[in-house]
């Protein structure tokens, strides 16, 4: 039979290394700034750090747009700015040692009404309130080595009290727009989100450096997306989340999407990985960064693709839809995961129906995951639908799943309050079909490596479980905790293969009601079933 392969601590070193050559890279990917185009400081822009020059650089982009387009140039230089606006034809070249910075709050464009801003956040629910602003507009782009830095913007919590005083929260938004490149520069600062892009055709973002404090990149109602060869160090909140909200007031899916080639941490204090102090932050204040699919999702997720990452100091990854769209078409391939601090994966769904009048559950289906290794995580991989609508079509494939430690109670992770993660394989969760979805939202779960509710047509080919516990301290622990290695409920059309345990797991393989019960390989040499 086919095994999972081995990841071994050199092969997870080496895949960072790459990522972060990849990111290092991004400076150079542009190498000189081009000799042609509109140079900022010609409509009187200074770069002093001290004078604004949100004028000058909207004069040089208006400028060049009533000739059909170009190039902006923004030399070296420390640029203080308001609200910049994009305009089709666009591309601001940001040069090395050139700096984008947020001026002080009072001079940023007003955020412009919305009437469908109940179904989300204030901050997805606005576009003119930021550092650099395209509503409508095509063939733009940001480019080049220099560093945008959105130090002083909201961080989300007093968002629609700053905006009334002339305050921003993004660090860039778009709305609307076609044929957008977002290239080799770095982006910092504080801001709720540094690039939202909403209701966007064919976005392509590569070799970004984003050092934030919360979202990294927020991609809602968006078509023809790709993201790849970026690192993403944001401590307090998701680096890469897929939305499909309510914010354009009409019915846009989130479709064909690919993230390739990424890092992810939530590890370092913002700013610090930039500027390569890279200082730690623990679990308790960061450790929030991952790649997410949802909350929102009025509209829903097809056709989505997370490929060649690796995902480091930070939460698993959730694929969730709760607003009434279907998520479909889901694959992730060549995932290396370290320290989790919550569930590997979670797929949910629910009905929360945060949406427009007449939302209703739909297709949660068609999801592959495969080579995924993952070296330390604090609660079991969750498959949850909910009575009435199972996931279906969920197919788990060479899958490595390290425990750094005994399975121990006060275990939690993530946005949740620490939990006994591990309680009596007896207690059934509560379904809680309408809550905000997030791991730990169960409470205890009844298992060590996977529970799955709700589901219908899950295959496991290639499950490899390990533990660094030794194995007569892990025989204790599971036996006192009683928790098995599978928890099922409500399961059909189930095919397991190849499914292997540490030695010592002395635990039950299923609960005791499971409507399936798959054979466990103990170290390679004992088989046996519940």
């Amino acid at each position: 039979m086919r095994s999972c392969p081995s990841r071994t601590r050199r092969d997870f070193l080496r895949a960072t290394a790459l990522a972060t050559l990849s990111s290092a890279l991004a400076a150079k990917a542009l190498r000189a700034a081009p000799s042609i185009g509109t140079d900022v400081r010609v409509y009187g822009a200074t770069g002093n750090d001290n004078n604004s020059d949100t004028a000058a650089i909207n004069a040089a982009i208006d400028a060049t747009a009533t000739k059909g387009g170009g190039i902006v140039r923004i030399p070296a230089g420390d640029y203080l700015c308001h609200t910049i606006h994009l305009r089709d034809g666009i591309t601001l070249y940001l040069e090395r040692g050139a700096v984008l910075r947020a001026a002080p709050t009072g001079q940023y464009d007003p955020f412009q009404p919305n009437r469908w801003d109940r179904y989300q956040d204030f901050g997805h629910s606005h576009w003119h309130n930021s550092m650099i602003c395209g509503v409508g507009v095509k063939d733009v782009a940001i480019a080049g080595p220099g560093v945008i830095c959105g130090d002083g913007l909201s961080r989300g919590e007093f968002s629609y009290a700053s905006a009334r005083h002339g305050g921003a929260d993004k660090i860039i938004a778009l709305k609307e727009c076609r044929n957008v490149s977002l290239s080799g520069f770095t982006l910092i600062g504080s801001p709720h989100i540094a690039i939202l892009a909403t209701g966007v055709s064919d976005l392509h973002v590569s070799r970004l450096l984003v050092d934030v404090g919360r979202d990294g990149i927020d991609i809602d109602c968006c078509e023809n997306v790709v993201v790849e060869d970026s690192a993403f160090n944001t401590p307090h909140d998701d680096s890469i989340v897929l939305k499909s909200s309510n914010a354009l007031g009409y019915s846009r899916p989130t479709s064909n999407v690919q993230i390739r080639r990424c890092l992810v941490t939530g590890g370092f204090k913002p700013g610090t990985l930039v500027d390569g102090r890279r200082i730690a932050i623990g679990a308790a204040d960061g450790m929030k960064a991952r790649i997410k699919i949802g909350t929102e999702s009025c509209w829903g997720f097809d056709r989505v693709s997370v490929e060649n990452c690796i995902i480091w100091n930070a939460l698993g990854i959730p694929l969730l839809t709760v607003d009434g769209g279907a998520l479909t078409h889901v694959s992730l391939r060549d995932i290396a995961m370290r320290n989790i601090q919550d569930a590997p994966l979670l797929l949910r769904l629910g009905s929360r129906l945060r949406a427009p009048e007449g939302a209703k559950v739909e297709r949660f289906a068609g999801v592959t995951v495969e080579n995924l290794a993952c070296d330390g995580f604090r609660m079991p991989v969750t498959i949850a639908g909910i009575p009435g609508h199972r996931i279906a079509d969920v197919t788990l494939r060479n899958i490595e799943l390290v425990r750094r430690a005994a399975p121990v109670p006060q275990e939690g992770g993530g946005w949740i309050p620490l939990a006994a993660a591990f309680a009596g394989s007896d207690a059934v969760p509560p379904e809680k079909a309408g809550d905000y979805p997030e791991a730990g939202m169960f409470g205890p779960l009844p298992a060590r490596f996977l529970f799955a509710r709700h589901v219908e047509n899950l295959a496991i080919d290639g499950l490899r479980l390990k533990s660094t516990v030794p194995a007569k301290a892990l025989a204790a622990a599971t036996t006192a905790s009683n928790a098995p290695l599978f928890w099922f409920d409500d399961i059909e059309g189930v095919r397991f293969a190849d499914i292997h345990a540490p030695d010592g797991a002395a635990g039950p393989i299923c609960n005791p009601n499971a409507p399936c019960h798959p054979s466990v390989t103990l170290s390679g040499t004992k088989t046996r079933v519940n």
